[in-house]
């Protein structure tokens, strides 16, 4: 969980195969990087885990920050409002 001010301002939760299930940040924290710190602290945990894979449900509003930490979706259609997005850890190192 982030906090800024003694409030929380946003999360992200995973499992051990490397779903990241739920993530949120703050409308007022948009923009200032704790999405992104809460995906590195997460993304971390999930390969000490020893997962190869990561993927999520990103909703369209989601889809491209996750997009931007080089996940790649399934949806090559874009018809849903969640499309499932991958990131192989093992072509990215």
């Amino acid at each position: 969980m982030a906090e800024a001010n003694g409030l929380p301002i946003g999360f992200m939760t995973m499992n051990p195969e490397g779903f990241i299930d739920l993530a949120f940040v703050s409308p007022s924290a948009l923009g200032k990087g704790v999405g992104w710190k809460l995906y590195k602290v997460v993304e971390e945990k999930i390969l000490n885990l020893g997962a190869l894979v990561l993927s999520t449900e990103a909703s369209m509003a989601a889809r491209l920050f996750f997009e931007r930490q080089g996940y790649s979706s399934n949806d090559k259609a874009g018809l849903s409002s969640k499309s499932r997005l991958l990131l192989n850890m093992e072509e990215c190192r």
